[in-house]
């Protein structure tokens, strides 16, 4: 009510401060004191009355003013009072605009005032308003104050750092970022008033307090969410601790399971009185289940049983034993009693299909009696044809192994750790005149070694046990004769999982025939070098750049000339050659000279000092630089003119070289089988490699059968999906195996062959062995080009450049080492290269190495022999050619026919 009276009194007032005003302005004459009467009235009435009446009484006011000017005469002083009148309206409503907008302002003032002090007063947060450069807490709200326990002044004359236990620097740096704008959280310690610490987490941002800008920051206590979060670790670490006893405690349960699995098939007879599972495993088994009487009449049948027997079920049940088992087996006899006898019984029988073929099975059958008590018999059987004729496939392709590792043409054996005989094939007992009783298990190495070879096995074996491989170790062996054997040996050693010696596997060739050779092909070029001192050649030396020569004193002793008789030995050589001659040995220097014939060795006659000829055997040699020119040429003169006077004595002597060729016929022919059985070891590596992933697939089959039984998923789709996997693996090795033995076929004629086929097969032969050295090969063939020739000898030729490509990325270890092979057909011809990145091939090494014996890796690495065989396959055996160049990453090999 007192509200109400107030109310109408301000309005009682306003209205009379209208009427006064007015009165006066039609009292007096217009001046601006009328005017400024309106303009404060508004302004005295703004305070008690509020905006909205006082917009009201403006309009009022106006309304007058107008009523005014139109009923009042027009005199002389009209224009003054329309001039105030309309400026007093004008300032009026300016004043009433800007009283409005005042009154909105402070009423949004009001409220964001109310809203503040609500949340900062009324939160359940700490919240302190902190001045950032000194750290003064400038004010608190009753949360902050209930939290520290300080009174409010006393909070509020405190500095931020009092009550933070952080370093006072570090506290102030966190301030400074939450003052660079972007909202902030840090967790601290703060000491409240009874000196207890807490953790808090402090949410900071800037805000304008006074006309300054301060810090805002609400402080939330997480003591209590630390100690939770301390307990659930707590609970985290007992949790893991349960979970890992639990985990022991299952692995027992499982292993309880198992046995208690085993009961289970221990006790099957009972566990068939459940129907449900007797039903689910007699339908869906993978193995053929009968339900017969006792005396052998089926009851019931399973879809295996009739698939396997041909039959439905209807025409199964009902037969009797003899309809569907061959009585006429004994096996089937022998089971039948021993069911009798124990109850059950196991073994192979001949079941008999439909049509009247045989089915070999695998059969369990076990007596036992139904509700009535009538003896039941259950049969459960297994086709095994597929079986069967796996295990014969293996057994004959096991024997074809056994037979190429008896049959080779070299010796294989393996040492255990103390070097004594755990392997050896037939063909190294033939060598030895032992038998493998006398060998394996009682005979070492070392028995078998000549006295000077045991010291070198001892440090070779030592090697090979530290380092995992040896090549090319020569041995004395001693024949159970008596007699002496060369070999050399290869081995690589077999470690286990701790990578600790096991034993070799170690590959021996023959080399007696080899050093027959050497030692004969020694002592003949003692005798020869024994002849020519004795035959007391000259010697020459020829700078072709200064056209001057040096001659030995016998070069004119030989022709009767003294010491410094003779000045220039070029010009006088020509001059005294015979006129007949001059023009061959000319021809003939400068053919040599020109590279067109590789040697230099000519026979022509020279004038002696009385005027006489001498016969005279030239031969000479000359230096090249980088490309190809002669600059330097040195050789000898051989006074042949008493052989050629006495030819019948030269004959015997031309018979002894003969002999020697013959001999060093031989030697190669040696080397190239040796080239051979060291392709074989490759070869036998690589089938290593090419079977080691299928047998372990095929491992992994078998145990998945084991684990599918156990779980209860074996069901016949997956034994058939698993036996198809395995034939494919077991077909798969079989044709790696005809692969490497229709590779060491001679080819006896020449055949037409594709190249893209033959290369592709001897890439196939090796891909694991590159694979294992990180090489990769891109093969790319266009078309299908046909050549006449050897295949065999041509895929020895392809092998032969990629073995030597490996070994090159060995020697150098390259990264990205990749050999990329080409095969295209060019008017007429094909041509395969062959590049790889190894870096190339020297300019030194590149002219010799088709030559014979030559080789780069050392003698326990190569025989020099491979690509001399190689060339001579191509260019003398099939017409063709086979050269190699650099290309600037590496080398590549062109094979043309």
């Amino acid at each position: 009510m007192t509200e109400t009276r107030q109310h109408v009194a301000s309005w009682t007032a306003a209205v009379a401060l209208c009427g006064v005003i007015f009165a006066i302005d039609l009292l007096t004459p217009p001046g601006v004191a009328v005017w400024i009467g309106y303009l404060f009235m508004p302004l005295l009435l703004f305070r008690r009355l509020g905006a909205g009446p006082v917009t009201w009484l403006a309009g009022v006011s106006t309304l007058l003013m107008v009523v005014d000017l139109l009923a009042t005469p027009p005199a002389t002083h009209f224009p003054i009072s329309l001039f105030n009148r309309i400026l007093a309206m004008i300032v009026l409503w300016l004043s009433v605009a800007f009283l409005r907008m005042h009154s909105r302002m402070r009423a949004s003032c009001t409220e964001s005032e109310a809203r503040y002090d609500s949340l900062f007063n009324s939160s359940n947060d700490a919240m302190l308003i902190i001045e950032p450069h000194s750290g003064n807490i400038v004010d608190a709200n009753p949360a902050a104050v209930s939290f520290y326990g300080y009174p409010k002044e006393q909070l509020t004359a405190m500095r931020i750092f009092d009550i933070n236990t952080n370093d006072e620097g570090a506290t102030r740096e966190n301030m400074e970022h939450a003052c660079e704008g972007a909202p902030s959280r840090f967790v601290f310690q703060h000491r409240r008033a009874d000196g207890s610490l807490r953790s808090v987490e402090v949410s900071s941002g800037t805000i304008s307090f006074r006309g300054k800008d301060h810090l805002f920051s609400i402080i939330s206590d997480i003591t209590e969410r630390k100690r939770v979060e301390s307990e659930l670790q707590r609970a985290h670490a007992e949790l893991e601790q349960r979970v890992a006893e639990r985990t022991g405690e299952l692995a027992d349960t499982i292993q309880v399971l198992k046995a208690e699995i085993a009961e289970r098939k221990r006790a099957e007879d009972a566990l068939r009185e459940n129907e449900e599972r007797y039903r689910s495993l007699f339908d869906n088994s993978i193995d053929g289940i009968l339900l017969a009487t006792s005396d052998g009449c089926v009851l019931e049948a399973n879809p295996e049983a009739c698939r396997i027997l041909g039959m439905t079920e209807e025409e199964v049940c009902g037969r009797c034993r003899q309809d569907i088992v061959d009585v006429g087996d004994q096996r089937a006899t022998a089971l039948l009693e021993e069911r009798t006898r124990t109850g059950k019984a196991r073994g192979e029988v001949m079941f008999i299909r439909k049509d009247g073929s045989r089915v070999p099975c695998d059969l369990s059958s076990s007596l036992f009696a139904d509700r009535e008590g009538n003896r039941r018999a259950c049969i459960i059987f297994r086709d095994v044809s597929e079986r069967k004729r796996t295990e014969e496939y293996l057994v004959r392709t096991s024997d074809e192994i056994r037979d190429l590792y008896n049959n080779a043409p070299c010796g294989y054996h393996s040492l255990n750790d103390h070097g004594v005989f755990v392997l050896i094939n037939d063909t190294e007992l033939n060598w030895l005149g032992y038998g493998s009783h006398e060998v394996i298990g009682r005979m070492s190495f070392s028995d078998i070694l000549a006295d000077g070879s045991r010291e070198v096995f001892e440090e070779t074996f030592s090697r090979l046990k530290r380092e995992g491989q040896i090549k090319g170790a020569e041995f004395e062996l001693v024949r159970k004769d008596g007699s002496r054997l060369s070999v050399m040996v290869n081995a690589v050693a077999i470690r286990d999982g701790d990578g600790n010696y096991v034993m070799c596997r170690s590959t021996a060739f023959d080399i007696t025939a080899l050093k027959q050779t050497e030692s004969a092909l020694r002592k003949s070029n003692e005798r020869y070098m024994l002849a020519a001192q004795g035959a007391s050649d000259s010697i020459w030396d020829w700078d072709l750049e200064t056209n001057t020569a040096f001659v030995s004193s016998r070069w004119k002793e030989m022709l009767g000339y003294g010491e410094n008789e003779i000045d220039n030995v070029m010009e006088e050589w020509m001059s005294l050659i015979h006129p007949d001659d001059y023009q061959a040995a000319l021809e003939t220097l400068n053919d040599y000279l020109d590279g067109r014939i590789p040697e230099f060795c000519l026979e022509y006659r020279l004038r002696h000092q009385d005027g006489s000829y001498r016969w005279v055997l030239t031969r000479g040699a000359c230096f090249r630089d980088g490309d190809g020119n002669p600059h330097r040429m040195a050789g000898s003169h051989t006074d042949i003119t008493e052989r050629k006077l006495a030819e019948q004595h030269l004959l015997a002597e031309t018979a002894e070289r003969v002999r020697t060729e013959q001999d060093l016929r031989e030697k190669e022919r040696l080397m190239l089988l040796q080239g051979r059985q060291a392709a074989m070891g490759e070869m036998i590596g690589n089938i290593a490699h090419q079977w080691r992933q299928p047998l372990n697939t095929l491992g992994l089959i078998v145990q998945r059968l084991q684990l599918f039984y156990n779980s209860g998923k074996f069901d016949a789709a997956f034994l058939q999906e698993s036996t198809q996997e395995a034939m494919k693996l077991v077909y798969h090795m079989s044709r790696t195996i005809d692969d490497f033995r229709n590779f060491f076929k001679p080819d006896k004629e020449k055949n037409f062959f594709s190249v893209h086929a033959t290369i592709l097969q001897t890439v196939s032969l090796i891909t694991e062995s590159f694979k294992a050295h990180h090489i990769e090969i891109d093969a790319d063939t266009e078309g299908d080009v046909r050549v006449l020739g050897f295949p065999n000898e041509y895929s020895q030729v392809v092998l032969n450049i990629l073995l030597n490509a490996r070994d090159a990325f060995a020697e150098r270890d390259v990264d990205d080492a990749r050999v990329v092979i080409r095969s295209f057909s060019r008017e007429g011809v094909s041509v395969v290269t062959i590049r790889d990145n190894a870096g190339g091939i020297p300019a030194h090494i590149m002219e010799k190495m088709f030559e014979p014996y030559f080789t780069t890796k050392g003698p326990d690495k190569g025989t020099g022999i491979g690509l001399f065989m190689a060339k001579t396959i191509i260019e003398k055996n099939m017409n063709g050619r086979l050269s190699v160049r650099n290309t600037g990453v590496g080398a590549e090999f062109m094979i043309e026919v």
